[in-house]
């Protein structure tokens, strides 16, 4: 025998061994595959019902102060986008009914996931106003040195008390301290400069409490349950 044939006899007998060896360990490899594609759902329908509490947690985190960037809350939306695309693909197990159930319950799972793009980016400029009027009405009260009045530390201590606040409440506290503040004063360019802060909250206060309010109408949460529902009785 050539080394050339011999060379084919041998891949031959390897691919032979590759076969068999294939047909006797796949129904094992395949059940262990579905576990963990089981598992692997079930923590991504998880994930999709915690999603909510997640941005919100965020959103209090920027609020407070406690981060001055974007990027967990961010984070948390891809995260919950990238969980909700994962229900597309329910384990092998599931029968026909069961997994037409779960692909419209995915499918409305994914859309409200990325239906909240536009409700994030709407809450992080109305947050990133109300940051800049904040520090700005500060610098002003601080430049015109009258920062150690009655009116100036009321105007102060209403602007950090919206750290996770209901601005429908302490919106009006701010502007009537704004108010206060400017009554004092005699220069018109400082007036107008506050009363321009004022403005600014008074458009951007709202916008961040409608922001909180879409997260928090969310249905990422009865999506997930519906989805866990039909696995529950299928499997």
């Amino acid at each position: 025998m050539s080394l050339r044939q011999d060379a084919m006899y041998r891949r031959g007998l390897t691919l032979k061994a590759a076969v068999l060896g294939a047909l006797l360990i796949s129904p094992f490899a395949q059940a262990q595959q579905d576990s963990e594609h089981q598992r692997d759902y079930l923590a991504a329908i998880d994930k999709v019902a915690q999603a909510e509490s997640r941005l919100l947690a965020e959103m209090q985190r920027i609020e407070s102060g406690q981060v001055a960037h974007y990027d967990f809350l961010q984070f948390e939306h891809i995260e919950m986008i990238r969980h909700a695309r994962a229900l597309a693909w329910p384990p092998a197990g599931l029968d026909e009914s069961a997994r037409a159930q779960v692909a419209t319950q995915a499918q409305q799972a994914l859309d409200d996931a990325l239906a909240l793009e536009w409700v994030l980016a709407d809450y992080l400029r109305a947050v990133a106003q109300v940051r800049s009027a904040s520090a700005n009405t500060l610098d002003l009260l601080a430049s015109a040195a009258v920062t150690d009045t009655a009116a100036a530390q009321q105007l102060k201590q209403a602007l950090q008390a919206l750290s996770g606040a209901d601005h429908t409440t302490t919106g009006e506290r701010v502007a009537a301290a704004y108010t206060d503040v400017t009554s004092q004063l005699d220069d018109p360019e400082l007036i107008e400069s506050l009363q321009f802060q004022a403005r600014l909250l008074a458009r951007g206060l709202p916008q961040v409490q409608r922001g909180r309010e879409a997260l928090a109408s969310s249905v990422a949460e009865e999506n997930a349950a519906r989805i866990r529902a039909v696995m529950t009785s299928a499997l």
